[in-house]
């Protein structure tokens, strides 16, 4: 559960509403790689990923990715500017990666920016980001957020064709 979500109630409603992150792996045995480690588990705690950009000699892609993970961790700790912040400076360095754009849908989503949101959904999915059905998942939370159902139950369905086994999409979908 992300740490900045209110009470008990509204965290339930929210389980299965949370748009899907999309960490990027690094190589290595580095704060880098625990940083990375920490975003695939939703963890909270940047600590790894502060020191890895502070004292590792990253460039290229495991600078982008360190700073993409970052952002994702940001975000579960309820630092959005700071994610932000970090998905500008990855995008700086590497573009190509799908994963900034749906990280900072993430971030918009959020924050209530929905058509923004989507906008970077859809980035992502351009981008060829690699865990598509992620991306087709959100797409179809923020499209709920807009009330427009149908096309939410088709991010879902491209969400599950794409991984048959992902159970929130599923869900979702059920929901509708």
């Amino acid at each position: 559960m992300r740490s900045f979500f209110p009470p008990l109630t509204a965290t339930l409603l929210l389980l299965c509403a949370s748009p899907a992150f999309a960490q990027i792996s690094v190589i290595g045995n580095s704060n880098a790689r625990e940083c990375y480690y920490e975003a695939l588990r939703d963890g909270a705690d940047s600590r790894a990923c502060d020191k890895s950009l502070a004292s590792e000699l990253l460039v290229g892609r495991n600078l982008a990715a360190t700073y993409v993970n970052r952002a994702v961790v940001r975000t579960n700790a309820g630092n959005l500017e700071g994610a932000l912040e970090d998905l500008a400076r990855a995008e700086a360095i590497n573009p190509e990666f799908g994963e900034i754009y749906a990280s900072r849908g993430n971030v918009l989503y959020y924050q209530n920016s929905f058509e923004e949101a989507l906008a970077e959904y859809d980035r992502s999915i351009e981008a060829g980001m690699k865990m598509l059905h992620a991306a087709h998942y959100d797409r179809g939370l923020a499209l709920e957020q807009l009330g427009r159902v149908e096309e939410a139950k088709d991010a879902y369905r491209q969400s599950i064709a794409l991984e048959p086994e992902f159970e929130l999409a599923k869900t979702r979908l059920a929901l509708q």
